[in-house]
């Protein structure tokens, strides 16, 4: 560990003392510059650093008012919009815990979690999540009062009350001095937040959190991504998740404007308007944006074309040693000036046309795309954290490699077991999960390390290099180790995959489901006068399973026989979290999947033994 850091982050913790001190200390110094913008009414809506000092004010008397007591947990369900963030800082403040429910969970997912916490009070967003929580209140339990965002929301009964009665509540409240005292007594070792992970267990678990593990995340983020108050931010991920809250938080440490991506599906759009300076996501977004633009290119000339494969060729060194802080030679700087104006420029703005920093997490990210969105001056990277320590690594621009999620951060520390497992510890690490002291046990060591159960090793500069992830590696017959998550990657590189499962645990082989991107199919089908009257019928015609036949093949050609897919089942519906097939955050619950489709997957293996017969001689 460096002396340095330790010291410095000492004098950080001691400074900004918890997460809303940090934000109230962020509020002196910007006053009326803006703090956060979200679209959730149909509009912009800005909200200035006094404003959000005030409304949070407001929002932490009306808890005190509601009688939140200090460690007491208070549920936020919602979309990301300002108002989840004046909550949190609201319920943080007062020394009570934050814990996130995704939007999207089910009755079932949200109940969970609402009668673990035993929370009394939970805050939503919409209609949905309104008569889910309404549902769990009226099956008894702790949960009896529901804060509703949204003012559209149609209420029953007198267990609601909408966000601008709650805030008026606390405006006319006299209990400020109990606020303020309140807010004094939380320290950096108070929990701050239960966040429930999104694993493909059939239970999360609740890890905990402590103010002094945020502002590590703060201290060590700010040290790579060094934004400042001209910086402009965009949210994709839910702040349910780990690395959106936290990201979030940085951005508002160095005073940036924060901006509300609401609806995932409109992330592009928010791009272009909101024209951020850095943004986080995860790999599958830029998969879809890759494979989108690659079609276009597709049904191109021959000149835009050969336009393209040049101004990537120009881009990706011009970018690199930009992005290395390195000398770019003229004659470079000249090529890329004429592939910039007819090539790069119009991809670039796709993103807006300022992203200095895009940092992605949560999967794999193929080299290819990394190297195509950093040709077109995209610096789009992979780091690596857990909810239970976040985060572990993330990369630097100056330091910018392929294939790695960058350098550890300051005073984190990491070993390998014998298995090859990454362990690793630090300032970050989890206090521990919640009314689970044996779940604690299994993941940390007896001496403070926790397990990440994933593969790698620091490379000869010292980054992080992850290989596999231990729980979802393929054991097929003969004992051979294969990585899904690799093979998926691949598949979903083609504008007309949307979804893409491998399968093959104790098989001989590798088979796939596979979701078509069904936009894509249908003007597939349009164009070569395809009839149809329902999803199954088209994916069952023959040209429509030529095609996917083909796509597999072009796709897996560079992968080792032993990896390439020898049978598919094209699926006419999405997998879905709704219907237990994937985690809050997209993850492949493949337990369930290999369950809900365990005919069709004996199908395509029964299949391929008849192939096998009929061809001996």
């Amino acid at each position: 560990m460096s002396d340095n850091h330790e010291l410095q982050f000492s004098r950080f913790t001691s400074s900004e003392k918890n997460i809303t001190n940090m934000v109230n200390n962020r509020i002196q110094k910007y006053g009326d510059k803006v703090a956060l913008r979200d679209k959730a009414r149909g509009y912009w809506k800005s909200l200035t650093w006094n404003e959000l000092g005030d409304t949070v004010a407001a929002a932490s008397k009306a808890l005190l008012e509601l009688g939140v007591k200090e460690g007491e947990t208070v549920g936020l369900f919602s979309q990301n919009r300002a108002e989840w963030t004046i909550s949190d800082l609201a319920i943080l403040g007062i020394g009570a815990v934050t814990v996130p429910v995704y939007a999207t969970n089910s009755k079932h997912e949200a109940g969970y979690i609402v009668n673990e916490a035993r929370i009394r009070i939970i805050f939503v967003n919409d209609q949905d999540q309104y008569n889910t929580a309404l549902a769990i209140l009226k099956e008894g339990g702790a949960l009896s009062k529901i804060i509703v965002f949204d003012e559209s929301v149609v209420l029953h009964g007198k267990d609601g009350l909408y966000f601008s009665d709650f805030l008026a509540s606390g405006r006319e409240s006299s209990l400020g001095d109990e606020a303020r005292h309140r807010l004094e007594k939380v320290g950096s070792e108070d929990l701050a937040t239960v966040i429930y992970t999104a694993g493909t267990a059939v239970n999360p678990r609740g890890v905990m959190l402590t103010h002094g593990n945020f502002l590590y995340m703060f201290y060590a983020c700010r040290l790579v991504i060094d934004n400042d108050e001209n910086d402009v931010a965009l949210s994709y991920l839910s702040l349910s998740h780990v690395f959106e809250r936290c990201m979030q938080y940085v951005a508002l440490c160095g005073g940036s404007e924060y901006n509300y991506c609401h609806d995932t599906k409109l992330f592009v759009d928010f791009l272009k308007e909101v024209r951020p300076d850095w943004v986080c996501a995860v790999p599958g977004v830029w998969e879809k944006i890759h494979s989108s633009i690659f079609d276009e290119i597709d049904r191109a000339s021959f000149i835009k074309k050969a336009l393209f494969v040049r101004a990537r060729e120009i881009g990706e060194p011009d970018y690199l040693r930009k992005f290395r802080d390195q000398p770019v030679p003229l004659n470079l700087r000249i090529k890329h000036f004429f592939a910039y104006h007819l090539i790069i420029k119009k991809i670039n703005a796709l993103f807006g046309g300022r992203c200095r920093f895009v940092l992605n997490g949560g999967a794999p990210f193929n080299a290819d795309i990394n190297r195509f969105f950093v040709s077109m001056g995209v610096p789009a990277s992979l780091g690596y954290g857990l909810t239970e320590m976040f985060p572990v690594s993330v990369p630097m621009k100056k330091n910018f490699k392929y294939g790695t999620s960058g350098a550890l951060l300051p005073m984190v520390e990491f070993r390998l077991s014998v298995e090859d497992e990454i362990q690793v510890r630090g300032p970050n690490l989890m206090k521990g999960y919640y009314k689970n002291p044996e779940a604690t046990r299994e993941v940390i060591t007896s001496d403070g390390w926790l397990k990440t159960g994933d593969v790698g090793h620091l490379d000869s500069d010292g980054d992080l290099v992850i290989t596999d992830r231990i729980k979802e590696i393929i054991v097929i017959s003969g004992g051979r180790y294969i990585s899904p998550a690799r093979i998926e990657t691949v598949l979903k590189m083609n504008f007309f995959v949307e979804q893409a499962v491998a399968l093959g645990e104790k098989r001989k082989f590798i088979t796939a489901l596979i979701v078509p991107s069904f936009p894509a199919l249908e003007e597939f089908a349009r164009k070569n006068s395809i009839v149809y009257s329902t999803r199954e019928e088209l994916i069952a015609h023959r040209e429509v399973v030529r095609l996917y036949g083909d796509i597999i093949e072009k796709q897996c050609a560079d992968l080792r026989p032993i990896k390439r897919i020898r049978k598919f089942t094209l699926l006419s519906e999405e997998l879905s979290q709704e219907n237990g097939e994937l985690t809050p955050t997209g993850k492949l619950k493949r337990r369930v999947i290999n369950t809900r489709y365990k005919e069709l997957i004996e199908k395509m293996y029964q299949q391929a033994m008849q192939d096998d017969t009929s061809a001996m001689p």
